[in-house]
This record gives C-alpha cells, sequence and structure tokens, in this order.
C-alpha cells in the first residue's frame, strides 16, 4: 500500500492531515470543509495496514449526540470504506478488500480491528481503551469532564488522539488546547478562504449571505472565537452580580418580592426563587431547590415562600407536568398574581434576555455560590435557520435555578400596592442553596 497512488482525492490541507502521524494531533476547521471525512479516511487507512499486517487497531469516534454519530457512519465510514475496496483492488492487482461487518454503530476487520461511533459523554470516554477521534469536540456537552475521563486512557500504550472542531466560544476544553497545548501535540487550522483556495468547492460570498448572522460567520466560517455567541453569560458578568449579602432570607427588608418556580418532578431539580426589590436592585434572598419530592411537597414549600415574602406575583413553568401546578397555585394565590409560562424558544429566549439585561445593567445581586455559577453560566445560545435557541450544556444539570431567577424576574415586571413586611427566617436548614 506504501507505493500505491493516493487512496483518496484530498486536498492540500486534508493531505496533510493524513500524513501527519503527530500522536496527539489537534484541528479547527471551518464548517464544510471536510474535517469528518479526512479523519475516517485516517481511522480507516490505519484498520486496513493493520489488516495488512495481520495486527489489529481500535479506533473510537465520539461525536456530540445519537444524530452525528449514526451520521459519521452513513454518511463518511460507509461510503469511504467502498471507495477504499476500489482503491485498494486497483493497489494490490485484484486482492479482495478485508470483508468488513458493518452495524449501525460499529465496523468489525477479520483480523479484529474495530471502529465504533458513540455520542459523547464522560462514561463513555472513560469505559474504552483505544485510539480516539472526538468529532467537534467544542460543541460536546461537559467537554472538560470528557477530557478529564479520556486523556488518561490514551496517555498510556501509545494511544492516538485526533480532535477536530470549527469554534463554540472561549469557555470549552477545545479552546484551551488549541490556545495551550504545546508540547507533542500538532495543530492544524484553515478558514474557510483558505480551504476555497486550496481548492474546495465553495462560494464564500453566498455562504456568508445565508448565514444570516455576523458573529456566528466570524466563528464557524473565519474561525474567531466568538465567546457571547455560545455561553449566554459569561464568567466575568455572572461574578460582577456576586453579592455577600445576596442570598440571605434572614437580611428580607420587606419590599416588594417576587418568585419564580421551575417545575420537576423526578429527573431534573424543582426550584423555587425569591427575589426582593430594594434600593433600586433585585436582591435575590432565596433558592429552594429539591430533587424528586412529590407535587404535595412542592406546593408546601411554595405556600410558605408565599406567605414568608408575602410575594406580589409568581410565575411558573406550566410546560408538561407543569400545568396542573400552575392550575392549583392560581386558585390559591389568584389568578392575578400567578403567571403561567409555557417554555418555547421564543419566550425562553425572552426570559434569558431580561436576565442577561439585569445582569448587564447591574440590577440585579446574587449570593456566592458555586452551583448556581455553574447553572447560569450552563445556558447555550445555539443559532439555527435564523433562531437563537438556548439549551444548557450539561449532563449534571438543567440550569433550573437560572430559569427560575429568569421567571422571578418575569414576575417583578409588573407591581402592586404592598404592605411592607417585617425581616423573615427561611425554613432552610442552613443555606438556602442546600
Amino acid at each position: 500500500m506504501n507505493n500505491a497512488k493516493p487512496l483518496l482525492n484530498l486536498l492540500p490541507y486534508q493531505r496533510r492531515w493524513l500524513d501527519d502521524d503527530a500522536r496527539f494531533k489537534i484541528g479547527m476547521f471551518a464548517r464544510q470543509t471536510g474535517k469528518t471525512f479526512m479523519n475516517c479516511a485516517e481511522i480507516l487507512k490505519d484498520c486496513i495496514q493493520a489488516e495488512q499486517n495481520k495486527t489489529k487497531t481500535r479506533w473510537i469516534i465520539l461525536s456530540r449526540g445519537e444524530r452525528q454519530a449514526q451520521e459519521v457512519m452513513t454518511e463518511h465510514l460507509i461510503p469511504l470504506a467502498k471507495a477504499f475496496e476500489e482503491l485498494y483492488r486497483g493497489a494490490t492487482h485484484g486482492n479482495p478488500f478485508p470483508r468488513v461487518q458493518k452495524s449501525q454503530n460499529a465496523m468489525v476487520f477479520p483480523s479484529g480491528s474495530k471502529v465504533s461511533v458513540l455520542p459523547a459523554n464522560p462514561d463513555t470516554a472513560r469505559g474504552f481503551s483505544a485510539n480516539l477521534f472526538l468529532d467537534e469536540f467544542a460543541f460536546h456537552n461537559d467537554s472538560n469532564a470528557i477530557w478529564r475521563a479520556l486523556f488518561p486512557v490514551v496517555s498510556k500504550n501509545g494511544l492516538k488522539l485526533r480532535i477536530v472542531s470549527t469554534p463554540n466560544g472561549s469557555d470549552n476544553m477545545f479552546f484551551r488546547l488549541m490556545q495551550d497545548a504545546a508540547e507533542g501535540w500538532s495543530k492544524h487550522r484553515i478558514d474557510i478562504f483558505q480551504a476555497v483556495n486550496q481548492g474546495l468547492p465553495r462560494d464564500i460570498e453566498t455562504l456568508r449571505k445565508n448565514t444570516l448572522d455576523e458573529s456566528l460567520w466570524k466563528q464557524e466560517f473565519e474561525l474567531d472565537w466568538q465567546d457571547g455567541s455560545a455561553r449566554w453569560l459569561t464568567r466575568d458578568l455572572i461574578a460582577s452580580a456576586q453579592n455577600d449579602k445576596a442570598g440571605r432570607p434572614d437580611l428580607f427588608q420587606g419590599g416588594p418580592a417576587f418568585l419564580g418556580n421551575d417545575i420537576a418532578r423526578r429527573n431534573d431539580y424543582w426550584v423555587a426563587v425569591a427575589i426582593e426589590k430594594y434600593d433600586g436592585k433585585y436582591w435575590l434572598r432565596e433558592i429552594q431547590a429539591h430533587k424528586a419530592i412529590s407535587f404535595k411537597e412542592q406546593d408546601l414549600r411554595l405556600d410558605r415562600m408565599v406567605q414568608r415574602y408575602r410575594a406580589q406575583r409568581i410565575a411558573m413553568d406550566a410546560t408538561g407536568i407543569g400545568e396542573k401546578p400552575v392550575e392549583d397555585a392560581a386558585q390559591r394565590y389568584g389568578k392575578s398574581k400567578t403567571i403561567a409560562v409555557n417554555f418555547t424558544a421564543a419566550r425562553k429566549l425572552d426570559l434569558a434576555t431580561r436576565l442577561k439585561r439585569c445582569l448587564q445593567e447591574e440590577t440585579l445581586l446574587i449570593p456566592p455560590c458555586p452551583i448556581l455559577f455553574d447553572d447560569l453560566h450552563a445556558v447555550r445560545a445555539q443559532h439555527k435557520n435564523n433562531t437563537t435557541h438556548l439549551k444548557a450544556e450539561s449532563s449534571q444539570h438543567n440550569a433550573d435555578r437560572f430559569w427560575a431567577i429568569a421567571l422571578a424576574l418575569l414576575a417583578a415586571q409588573r407591581e402592586i400596592p404592598f404592605a411592607r413586611v417585617r425581616s423573615v427566617r427561611s425554613d432552610a436548614r442552613h443555606h438556602p442553596f442546600l
């Protein structure tokens, strides 16, 4: 095979990647430049060479999700295997191509070489000892946790690591590796202009016009790190709102109070938030977060908070299972004081925008709590079909505190006359976040 014609008609930057035998290799490539294709080509080439040498190799491909993992198999590995089969016969004067067994998520060669394609998560990364290809790593949920799980695996026994992605803000492990990884790493970088200059058939002007979002274009095609288009709230913005006097129910001043309630029953956290308007700012006074508590217990805890702060209004998540608790709350507190919120993409964007604006205007004060910080920082903005979608990219939580605070701020939009009340004590034992 070493003296045969090139296996595939690769572009110069793809050929450089394929010919680069570095053990640790990372590349930042623009969208639509064939980065997954060229990595699959390298992996199949490695499997065929192992087959010829009567040895075996093992590769794991981790994609950002189930759908993307299936696409790697159907759109890249299977078509490439067919192309390799024809090239193999031509290069070996008609010798049969190694018989490959294919399934939905794996390819197995006769001598035992295997390629598995799986959706990425920390447990998957920890569970295998194999060469690894991380596809679109900047978009993996919990990329930091995946990195902590996998690097001890590939750092032993000479295993190879291949990482490619387009940028996705600066708060992920892909960014850190591209910026800081040095000794032993080979780095590649190709933006859309370089790719087209090297023969990629793309109309740059048409692509740019149809992107409809300048920050998206700069990040995914010009490879300019755009932190604002990834994390909805930056670390600095969250940190600037922290105040030691926030998060303390005993410091409630008797001002107008508003509640937000993100409803969950089993998998996520049921979260209720109380904020007080005092001295021109919204003070987060208390958060109650509980997992797998009954609807009866949820109602009791919410009733106590409404009474404790004499809440003027409460905004509640009415999506799915939330419909019944919201109806019950409206009967207990009155329809004028209860806001039912269905979490559509547009409504979530409205809620998140209000929350961000309060932080930017320094009118929201929060306690310095790591759990709360993580929830606020977990939400990402994804641009698709000219629409912004917000989602939490973490396997450990669903940013429930983020949405409860956003709901409380919605409830605070309109105030009604109130009677000032005295300071209160929380029923939380030690800290309102426990």
